[in-house]
């Protein structure tokens, strides 16, 4: 075989992750026969199922896992559920597996592989990202509201919304379109999507969508989020959290975000100029957030009870 060829089929696995399907070689004029020598000789390796090969060394990634099992599951199939939460980056999903949807007719199960069948997997209903088949980003909330907890399903909501990766007019189409009865995760999505009507602001992190989740299991008035306050020399800043009818802004303190010099100032000249307009700002860390929500919650409530607001009239 030439090193021409073999620069080829290398080629095209660099463009794959890693990966050739000996099914489809021939459509760039390359002999199968050749992907079975480079086999032989070690240069490739047999990887997710029949037909699939591996540029052989090197450490197996999640996306050459994801893009076998995809190709192994059968014609139509796309990444799905978590595994499409993880390859569109929303927070709060991880896969535990490659998961894949399937239209109606295709039956192959490989092993390893979490396999959905789908019958409203329309060809609209996935796009590809990285070079994987998957599902559209509102698909994929609708499909994840089946297999995750609520609050995880809002931190990847509200990280879609803040990426653009979906609206709340493409969600509420969407459940139109395949909402029916007994579809799993429809009902979830809806009440999600249904609650935030008339919500304000969308939060910058998974952070702060922690800190709404902590106040509301609390019993707190929904926050304002992102809320941005000026004084006579002009814009302050935005603020996570806030009860604008307490005077009360909330941070979510992250040692990251602070990481420089400047950062550190600049969040110090916002906090004073906030408290010189008489607002009052207490910070959380995300220690403090994720693993003492009562006492974060318990301390925002001193707070908002000593402003003189009733927010109990209103919670």
């Amino acid at each position: 075989m030439t090193s021409k060829r073999v620069g080829e089929i290398l080629a095209v696995a660099g463009r794959q992750h890693g990966l050739v399907r000996v099914d489809r070689l021939d459509r760039v004029g390359i002999d199968r026969s050749a992907v079975w020598r480079l086999t032989d000789a070690g240069v490739l390796e047999r990887f997710g199922g029949p037909g699939i090969r591996r540029v052989a060394g090197g450490e197996v990634t999640p996306h050459q896992r994801l893009l076998a099992a995809v190709w192994a599951t059968g014609p139509g199939a796309a990444a799905s559920h978590r595994s499409a939460g993880w390859l569109w980056g929303l927070d709060a999903v991880t896969q535990p597996a490659p998961e894949v949807s399937v239209p109606p007719g295709v039956d192959r199960r490989p092993a390893g592989v979490i396999v959905h069948r789908a019958s409203d997997l329309a060809p609209r209903s996935s796009t590809v990202v990285d070079g994987i088949p998957v599902t559209e980003p509102t698909r994929t909330l609708v499909d994840l509201a089946s297999v995750i907890g609520a609050d995880d399903l809002e931190c990847a909501f509200d990280s879609a919304l803040r990426q653009g990766l979906t609206s709340l007019p493409r969600a509420a189409a969407v459940l139109r379109r395949l909402g029916r009865r007994g579809r799993r995760g429809i009902g979830p999505f809806r009440a999600l999507v249904e609650g935030r009507e008339g919500a304000t602001g969308v939060t910058e992190s998974m952070f702060e969508m922690r800190l709404v989740q902590v106040l509301r299991r609390a019993g707190l008035p929904e926050p304002v989020r992102q809320l941005t306050l000026h004084d006579q020399w002009g814009l302050i800043g935005r603020f996570d959290c806030a009860y604008p009818e307490a005077q009360v802004a909330i941070e979510a303190d992250s040692v990251r975000f602070h990481h420089s010099r400047e950062r550190f100032e600049a969040d110090r000249e916002r906090r004073s100029r906030a408290e010189a307009l008489g607002w009052r700002v207490p910070t959380f860390t995300w220690r403090q957030v994720s693993r003492r929500g009562q006492w974060v919650a318990s301390t925002v409530a001193a707070v908002l009870d000593a402003s003189g607001w009733n927010w109990r009239a209103v919670a």
